[in-house]
């Protein structure tokens, strides 16, 4: 029997949700329990009068309406003013030393070996976000081992899933993206972005949503929940804009097949004072969207031969990217970025000397952290002050400090 049709014809689309859950019971030999899935991505006064109908329906238990309701979603969704919930129940991180069972039983099976390094880098993509994990393993096991006929997968093969599952997105990433926009998230992740102090508009409403949609993390301080996110958000902000940014990545390649890497920040510096306004007012990010469109450039060169590595969080007051190439020959180059509100050229001449002082200690200590070491080094003040003009005041110089040798830009 079905009994959609007569019932929304009857009660309307403030009732029927009730008494059809109501008809559901009455026609049941046993108590019901009912589970709604991704309940969050329900807005206004469509969740608002689903809220309603099921705490009408409360006396009604369990003759003639389910016993228990379960909200499945990201974040709790149930204001207090609806009085209906009894228990809100988080799904948490798996461990680390979880990874090992978790893959070992799979890839046993498939007699496809997996080693401690590449399970650190899924822990290091994922940090025990299951979601992450679940689809990370299928990825793997079930699409790129296959196809490839592997035996044995390894941290490259973690990379190539990795830009797998953020170019499919799926319903899990596009609900993430679609919460950057929220007035809540933006407040908190702007300077996070940035690598600017936590502002005091930040409300404890604000970090507990960014903190149940699982965006972020906090211990010491504010960060990224996972290198995957951390991923993800840069790359769906500057969307709008990585169109605009017409630099073909083949006029900036040298006979050796490696990147110009002085030639392409000459053509973007240009580029950036003609058109940054501009871009940051469509990305709309705030004081992080200067720094973004500094991102953009760099995912134009992304591909296959090219990954970038980002590091950013709360009062850090600079945000590195390292790009790094693999082929045709090992390139590394990474950009300390500096995002700054510039008044006047006379009080900027300061920054030239503490930003390079800054890129020098970076680069001494990458050397001693990373196999990679920092490369090529660039230190780039970005002004955020759209009145002042750089044009003639700050220019490209070379200078060479404890033993590396420091690029600074004016942006």
């Amino acid at each position: 029997e079905d009994l959609v049709p007569g019932i929304l014809e009857r009660r309307g689309p403030y009732q029927s949700l009730n008494e059809l859950l109501t008809q559901w019971c009455k026609r049941s030999d046993k108590p019901v329990v009912l589970l709604m899935d991704e309940i969050d991505t329900l807005q206004d006064k469509v969740r608002t009068s689903i809220l309603s109908q099921i705490r009408a329906g409360y006396d009604k238990r369990p003759a003639l309406f389910p016993q228990s309701i379960i909200f499945c979603a990201t974040h709790d969704v149930i204001d207090k003013q609806f009085n209906i919930k009894d228990a809100t129940l988080r799904v948490g991180s798996l461990r680390r030393e979880d990874l090992d069972s978790m893959f070992f039983f799979p890839s046993e099976k498939q007699e496809i070996e997996i080693d401690k390094e590449t399970i650190d880098r899924i822990w290091r993509y994922s940090a025990g976000q299951p979601w992450i994990i679940s689809t990370l393993a299928g990825e793997l096991l079930h699409e790129i081992a296959p196809a490839k006929g592997l035996n044995r997968i390894g941290p490259d093969q973690i990379d190539e899933a990795i830009d797998n599952i953020i170019a499919k997105k799926g319903n899990h990433l596009d609900y993430l993206v679609s919460q950057l926009r929220d007035e809540r998230v933006k407040r908190c992740l702007i300077p996070l972005l940035a690598s600017e102090p936590m502002s005091e508009d930040i409300s404890e409403q604000d970090l507990t949503y960014i903190q149940e949609l699982g965006l972020v993390k906090i211990e010491r301080n504010m960060e990224i929940s996972n290198d995957l996110y951390k991923e993800v958000v840069p790359r769906a902000l500057i969307a709008p804009v990585a169109y605009l940014i017409n630099l073909d990545a083949e006029n900036f390649l040298q006979k050796d097949g490696s990147i110009d890497v002085l030639k392409l920040l000459r053509s973007f510096q240009a580029f950036y004072r003609n058109h940054g306004s501009r871009l940051n007012s469509l990305i709309d990010y705030g004081a992080a969207g200067y720094v973004l469109i500094f991102q953009a450039l760099l995912q134009k060169l992304a591909d296959a031969n090219n990954c970038i590595h980002r590091e950013y969080g709360i009062s850090q007051g600079r945000v590195i990217l390292k790009l790094q190439r693999n082929y045709p020959q090992r390139q590394v180059a990474t950009f300390l970025l500096k995002p700054v509100f510039v008044w006047s050229y006379e009080k900027s001449k300061p920054l030239v000397p503490q930003t390079l002082k800054e890129a020098a200690a970076y680069a001494a200590s990458a050397g001693k952290t990373d196999d990679a070491g920092c490369g090529e080094m660039h230190a780039i003040v970005i002004n955020v002050n759209p009145e002042f003009d750089w044009e003639g005041k700050m220019p490209y110089m070379k200078r060479d400090i404890g033993g590396h040798s420091i690029h600074f830009w004016g942006f």
